[in-house]
C-alpha cells in the first residue's frame, strides 16, 4: 500500500471512529512511558504519566488482554509484541500526539535532514536518558538497513542508546568504532565499550580505541605519528554515521577537569555547547579546541552526523551546534524542542492543544 493510499485509509477509519486517536494515544503513551520505567507498579505508572489509577488500571487491563504488557511480582514490563506495536505505531502516534508538525518545524528552523522528537516533557535527567536512549537505539535499528560502518561517541546518552539496543536480527556485515579515546571517566561510557556493547548486541564487529581522549597538543601531535594509533584512526574514519551527544560548554569543561583558567576562559568567550573536543557560542562559532584523538571536525563533515540530546537545559547547546551544520539528524525531546522553538521564535510551536493529554 502506497503513504497516500495508506493515509485515506486512515482518515476514513478516523471518520468512522473518532474516538480511535484518542484512544490510541493514551494506550501507546502508556505503553512508552512503562517501556521506559519498566519494570513499574501501577500506583507511580499513574503518577509518571498523571492518569488515575482508575483510569490506568482500565488502559493496563487491555495492553494486557492483547498480550502488549505483562504484571508480575516486580511490576509491569512491556512485552515483544509491546515492543513491535509500539515500532509500528510510531508514525501515526507522532501524528496524533502533533510531533510530526514540531519535527517538520524544527528541520526548518535549523536546516537539518531529519529531526525526531521523543513524546513528553521527563522531570528528571534519568528519564530524560532513558527516553533519548529509546528513540536513538530505534533509529540506529532502522539505519542498519542501510549503513554498515557506525561511530558512537562516549558519555551517559551514547551508553542509554547501547543499554536499550536490542536488534532483531544479526548484522555481521556491520562494524562499530569508537569516534574518540576515553575521557578518564568509569569505563562504561567511553566510545570503546560503548561500541564494543552495540557490536555484541548486533551480532557486529568491532574496533577498540584505548587510549585517553585529552591530551596536550605535544603529546596528542606525536601519538598520531604512533602505528597503533595511526591505524585505529584510519580504521575510525571508514565510518559512515556517527552517533554523538552535544554537551553544556561549562558541564563538560568541569568535567574534563579542565584547569580554572581555561574554564574562566571559556566564560569570557560566551561558550555555550561543546561536541568533540570542540566549543562553540550562541552563534555557532568555534572559540576553543581541545586536543583530541579521535575522529576530527573535518572528518566530521565527510559523515552522516547523528546528535542526542534532550531537556530544556540543553535548548541552548542544541541551537548552537545546529548553526556549525556538525549534524544533519537530531533527537530530542518535547522540552528541548519547545525551548528551541520559542527561541527562533518566527512563529509559535504548537500549543499544548496539539499535544497528547
Amino acid at each position: 500500500m502506497d503513504p497516500l493510499t495508506r493515509l485515506n485509509v486512515i482518515g476514513a477509519i478516523e471518520r468512522l471512529l473518532p474516538e480511535l486517536k484518542e484512544a490510541l494515544t493514551l494506550r501507546v503513551r502508556v505503553l512508552k512511558m512503562l517501556r521506559v520505567i519498566q519494570p513499574v507498579g501501577r500506583r507511580a505508572l499513574a503518577e509518571k504519566v498523571g492518569l488515575s489509577e482508575r483510569v490506568l488500571r482500565g488502559v493496563v487491563e487491555e495492553l494486557q488482554k492483547a498480550g502488549f504488557i505483562i504484571v508480575m511480582r516486580q511490576g509491569m514490563l512491556v512485552t515483544e509484541a509491546g515492543e513491535e506495536v509500539l515500532d509500528a505505531l510510531e508514525p501515526l502516534y507522532a501524528r496524533y500526539a502533533g510531533l510530526s508538525v514540531w519535527e517538520d518545524r524544527l528541520k526548518e528552523r535549523l536546516g537539518l535532514r531529519h529531526v525526531l522528537i521523543v513524546a513528553g516533557h521527563p522531570t528528571d535527567d534519568t528519564m530524560t536518558l532513558s527516553a533519548l536512549g529509546h528513540e536513538a537505539a530505534q533509529y540506529l535499528n532502522e539505519i542498519l538497513k542501510k549503513y554498515t560502518r557506525i561511530a558512537v561517541a562516549g558519555g551517559t546518552t551514547m551508553a542509554a542508546m547501547a543499554a536499550y539496543f536490542r536488534p532483531r536480527k544479526r548484522y555481521p556485515q556491520v562494524t562499530f568504532y569508537p569516534a574518540r579515546g576515553g575521557l578518564g571517566e568509569e569505563a562504561a561510557i567511553q566510545a570503546s565499550a560503548i561500541a564494543a556493547r552495540l557490536a555484541e548486541a548486533a551480532g557486529a564487529q568491532y574496533v577498540l580505541f584505548q587510549l585517553p581522549d585529552q591530551l596536550d597538543k605535544e603529546m596528542s601531535e606525536e601519538l598520531r605519528h604512533d602505528p597503533y594509533v595511526a591505524e585505529r584512526l584510519s580504521e575510525m574514519r571508514k565510518a559512515e554515521v556517527v552517533f554523538h551527544g552535544i554537551g553544556d560548554a561549562l558541564t563538560m569543561a568541569r568535567r574534563r577537569r579542565t584547569p580554572e583558567a581555561l574554564v574562566e576562559r571559556l566564560k569570557h568567550a560566551q561558550a555555550v555547547s561543546e561536541a568533540f573536543g570542540a566549543y562553540y557560542n550562541e552563534a555557532g562559532e568555534l572559540v576553543f579546541q581541545v586536543p583530541t584523538l579521535g575522529l576530527s571536525l573535518d572528518d566530521l563533515k565527510q559523515k552522516r552526523c547523528v546528535a542526542v540530546a534532550g531537556g530544556k537545559t540543553k535548548a541552548r547547546a542544541i541551537l548552537s551546534l545546529a548553526k556549525t551544520g556538525l549534524f544533519d539528524v537530531l533527537i530530542t525531546d518535547q522540552g528541548a524542542a519547545q525551548a528551541i522553538l520559542e527561541a527562533t521564535d518566527k512563529t509559535q510551536p504548537p500549543d499544548d492543544s496539539d499535544r497528547s493529554q
